[in-house]
């Protein structure tokens, strides 16, 4: 379970690597952080998204600030990592569920 403070940033970190653990080659790929309120829900509903395109590393840092999260909802939401790729041999390569809270202050 991963958390989400409302008014923080939210910074998620990926670090892909192959089935041998060398680094993923990604410069021919879209990765796509992507929280959703519902599974169900499109992607085009989602809470918030973090894209990089042809990343020359493996290590995917998303940087959502205070004031990305700061319209999110309470309660429940469900995140993932997917990957597109050029051939249409997308997927989803991590997923979690998250709880959105407030902080003890909120600004």
């Amino acid at each position: 379970m991963q958390h989400i403070t409302i008014h923080n940033k939210y910074n998620p970190t990926f670090e892909l690597q192959n089935c041998d653990g060398s680094a993923m080659d990604l410069s021919e790929i879209t990765a796509k952080f992507i929280l959703k309120k519902n599974k169900t829900d499109a992607d085009t509903q989602a809470l918030l998204v973090g894209e990089y395109q042809n990343s020359d590393t493996n290590i995917l840092n998303f940087e959502f600030s205070a004031l990305d999260t700061a319209m999110l909802p309470e309660g429940s939401a469900i995140g993932a990592l997917k990957l597109y790729r050029s051939n249409n041999k997308d997927e989803e390569v991590w997923s979690d569920e998250y709880t959105i809270e407030r902080g003890v202050f909120d600004e």
